[in-house]
């Protein structure tokens, strides 16, 4: 990849700073005072609204970092990483268009188990559960028509746990409140 790739990495990681650093502004404004007069008052509708964008753009955030941190490791925009007992990355995976779930499934799992087992036998951990709970599927199709999926996983004891689960996006989302 080149420096062009690595270019849009960093833009969209200054744009999700951004929108983080906005979004807390608006959230502190929404929920100060003198935005919440009353029960009556719309300002208490605004501050969940405002706390689940904020979520979503810390995730954004988050994303951007790893994206950049892939790049810098590998070279390539899509990989996957092992940081500080986390893994994270993206897959790109061709799916044609009209693919049945079982089609669907089985194209995601051949193309991440391999790398999966890989890295958990180099962590000294063996996988917790099936390669598709380690990923989430990111909206769209990237240039060349392939299903862009984040992977994300981390170590607990002897085990590579997902991170992608619902339990971990609720923790993920109950911390960022």
């Amino acid at each position: 990849m080149s420096t062009d790739d690595e270019i849009l990495l960093r833009a969209a990681l200054e744009a999700a700073e951004r929108d983080v650093e906005a979004l807390r502004a608006e959230k502190k404004r929404a929920a100060s005072p003198l935005a919440i007069s009353d029960e009556r008052s719309p300002g208490l509708a605004v501050v969940p609204r405002a706390s689940e964008r904020l979520a979503n753009a810390r995730q954004r955030l988050t994303d951007a970092k790893r994206a950049l941190a892939v790049f810098a490791t590998t070279g390539t925009r899509h990989g996957v990483i092992v940081e500080d007992g986390h893994v994270f990355g993206t897959l790109a995976v061709f799916i044609p268009p009209g693919a049945g779930a079982d089609a669907r499934q089985a194209a995601i799992e051949g193309a991440l188990q391999g790398r999966l087992e890989d890295i958990a036998r180099g962590l000294g951990a063996v996988l917790a559960a099936r390669p598709l709970a380690y990923t989430r599927e990111q909206p769209g199709r990237d240039a060349e028509r392939r299903v862009v999926l984040v992977v994300e996983g981390r170590v607990e004891g002897d085990r590579l746990l997902p991170e992608s689960s619902r339990v971990a996006t609720r923790r993920r989302s109950s911390k960022t409140s």
